[in-house]
């Protein structure tokens, strides 16, 4: 295992291989059930070829030593998309606790925004501040720019005629788009699901962001991995 996750003596990427074929261990939980599990198997470990008896008690005993383990070592051994050893370490300074991180993570998912709400901030240069407020401009000015519409200009030329965002973002949103009705109604169906006051304090941890707060809620939405 990982030097800097759970770290257990004796359960290198070899055994893990040999453990899983065989079926002894299929999820990262059996770990932890493995000796009760070979107690009560017709063929022990001690029993096999390459598996002597004191080398199956260490790593028993090194696998015990691994039930409890500090919170950042526990996220990163998760082995969660985006959620590296540096934010498991982040992660765990910001709340100290498991219970703290998931009560965190559920409040999170309760406000977490919409699709629509991400094709905004997925663009070049529009970060959350951003996009909330390009979101609120783009539904405000909707009458208008659906009436310079019907002359058939461009999308980018009806947004250059705009105070929305600078050039740049001008650019960005036109590339995305298709056409002015596909921005405005992604910006109404935006507006209606923005990130609420748990998502937006989570993202703007240090260290944190969007990508990983949507990875966390991402991981713990899945009832396998809870």
């Amino acid at each position: 295992m990982s030097r800097n996750a759970l770290d257990i003596e004796g359960l290198g990427d070899e055994k893990i291989e040999f453990f899983f074929d065989t079926a002894r261990i299929r999820t990262l939980a059996e770990i932890f059930t493995l000796q009760k599990r070979d107690a009560a198997s017709a063929e022990r470990l001690d029993s096999l070829k390459g598996f002597g008896k004191k080398s199956v008690e260490k790593l028993f005993s090194a696998i015990e030593s691994r039930r409890k383990i500090p919170l950042e070592r526990f996220l990163f051994a998760l082995g969660m998309r985006h959620i590296g050893e540096t934010t498991s370490k982040d992660l765990s300074k910001a709340y100290g606790t498991y219970q703290k991180l998931f009560d965190a993570v559920v409040a999170a998912m309760r406000d977490r925004p919409s699709p629509e709400y991400r094709r905004f901030t997925k663009l070049y240069g529009i970060a959350d501040a951003k996009a909330r407020d390009i979101i609120s401009e783009v539904v405000e000015l909707a009458s208008k720019l659906r009436a310079q519409s019907r002359n058939g200009s461009p999308i980018d030329q009806i947004l250059a005629a705009t105070t929305i965002g600078d050039k740049t973002t001008r650019g960005s949103i036109s590339s995305e788009f298709n056409s002015l009705d596909d921005l405005i109604g992604t910006a109404e169906a935006a507006k209606l699901r923005m990130p609420g006051p748990a998502y937006l304090e989570m993202s703007g941890l240090e260290g944190i962001g969007a990508v990983a707060v949507d990875a966390l809620i991402d991981f713990f939405s899945e009832e396998n991995n809870l």
